[in-house]
């Protein structure tokens, strides 16, 4: 087993906070490679959690290579098989109680948060830290030292987007966030342009009350906030999915596009680049110096990134956004969109109006044709009461002559014994239309038969009367 150098154990043990036994065991199991070590060392803490520290690997690996060493001087029988040497015990070691971030703890900087002087922004390595331990520091020169109040403050007096990052020392995603993305060009002058970036422990006083105000579940968790309300705006990460530069670059330029932050313009308003205030106040950057800055980082970003494809097209799109004519061709689309939008609502309210009338046109006519059938129904049923027609000539009968209210006449004979209802149902078997209310009288003298059990021998109409169908409420 390859032997460690005083210099590499001792520099693993400064970054990662671990014991010697442990630090030694991890490092010979990569053959003395320190980047290869500590990468092992993040992924297990990330995959296992926290677990107590202990001499554990070192006891069980002397008590292997014991063990092999008296294997080796037995004498071997070459009629028995070959056995090989046990494999050696490791038992994997994670962080203190109280994990370092790259060798320094926060306990110095935690300070009470969300007050005016407050501060605790994620430590960086020491000024004899080696190159390695740089990798993995904080990108203090993009962080805003000061309190959450006064980030949000100043991102506000400065017309920018509020970007947290909230982390933890034990995952490994946030160590490659500060590797990886923090610090590429880009992404930098992204931030520098258009952000204040305030980074801080999950543990941390800041940290534990950012929490409470912004809930989310694990680390790393990357959000913009409106300076001006505190709303929570945009989520990049909440820890369960990877952050790369390229993702970063797209989705915050989408959102920059989408979104102006001015005195005049809420979060979700679309302002043009001409029309937005300029920024050289306070000696900031113009949009139009700040867009061409983020052109030229992303242009050379492109040359080392190996995606050329997404940079290409984001590089375009924001050259774009400084050019007049293609603004205002943009802004005659969008109104030609607009229009057709409205012309599109205004004909299907039209068509769904026509279809609410064809409907209501479509239910009157069945409801007419259900009342005809009816009435029909009620004519047979009426037909099929009426008393049978007395011969001409019998001594019982009385014709009787009825006008309609067409001018049509009606005769027929009827048995004195029969009654007025009678009558009133032949009238009725009869009639085109419905007659809803109508009165069965004689003309001269002026009558008006109310008693529909009344047989015509009492009414009087014997032996012959005329009549007449009155509706009193027709026009």
């Amino acid at each position: 087993m390859a032997s460690v150098s005083a210099d590499v154990l001792a520099e693993f043990q400064s970054i990662t906070g671990s014991e010697e036994d442990y630090a030694r065991s991890l490092l010979e199991s990569h053959a003395g490679d320190l980047q290869a070590s500590l990468a092992s060392h993040f992924a297990i803490q990330e995959a296992q959690g926290d677990a107590p520290r202990s001499n554990a690997a070192a006891d069980d690996a002397a008590v292997a290579a014991a063990a092999a060493a008296e294997f080796a001087e037995e004498p071997i029988d070459v009629d028995e098989e070959p056995v090989r040497a046990p494999i050696p015990a490791h038992v994997e070691q994670l962080l203190d109680e109280e994990p370092a971030r790259l060798g320094n703890t926060r306990d110095s900087e935690i300070v009470e948060p969300f007050q005016e002087g407050s501060s605790s922004r994620a430590e960086t390595a020491s000024d004899g830290q080696s190159a390695l331990g740089a990798l993995f520091r904080a990108p203090v020169e993009l962080t805003y030292d000061k309190s959450f109040n006064e980030a949000m403050q100043f991102a506000q007096s400065q017309n920018r987007w509020l970007l947290v990052n909230i982390q933890s020392p034990d995952v490994f995603r946030c160590q490659i966030l500060n590797r990886d993305l923090w610090k590429d060009e880009a992404v930098q002058s992204i931030i520098q342009n258009h952000m204040v970036f305030w980074q801080r422990y999950r543990d941390s006083e800041d940290g534990e009350r950012f929490h409470q105000f912004y809930p989310f579940g694990s680390v790393p968790y990357v959000v913009i906030i409106d300076p001006r309300s505190g709303e929570r705006l945009l989520e990049l990460t909440d820890g369960t999915t990877d952050l790369g530069k390229d993702r970063f670059i797209t989705v915050i330029f989408d959102f920059l596009s989408a979104n102006v932050l001015d005195d005049y313009t809420g979060a979700s308003g679309r302002q043009s680049r001409e029309a937005a205030p300029s920024r050289n106040a306070g000696g900031m950057p113009s949009q139009v110096e700040a867009d061409e800055e983020l052109a030229k980082a992303i242009a050379a970003s492109m040359d080392t990134s190996g995606s050329g494809a997404t940079s290409s097209r984001i590089l375009s799109r924001l050259q774009s956004e400084n050019n007049p004519d293609l603004q205002r061709r943009r802004s005659e689309l969008t109104e030609q969109d607009r229009e057709y939008e409205m012309a599109l609502a205004m004909d299907r309210a039209r068509e769904e109006s026509l279809r609410m009338e064809r409907e209501k046109q479509q239910r009157e006519e069945e409801e007419k044709r259900q009342k005809e059938l009816e009435a029909e129904e009620r004519k047979k049923q009426k037909l099929l009461e009426l008393p049978a027609e007395p011969t001409s000539g019998a001594a019982n009968a009385t014709s009787l002559v009825v006008r309609m209210p067409d001018g049509s006449r009606l005769s027929r004979r009827f048995d004195v014994l029969n009654t007025v209802q009678d009558v009133m149902n032949w009238v009725e078997s009869h009639a085109e239309a419905g007659l809803p209310t109508y009165e069965l009288m004689t003309q001269f003298p002026r009558k008006t038969f109310t008693d529909t059990s009344q047989s015509l021998k009492d009414a009087g109409l014997t032996p012959n009367a005329s009549l007449i169908v009155h509706e009193p409420f027709a026009n």
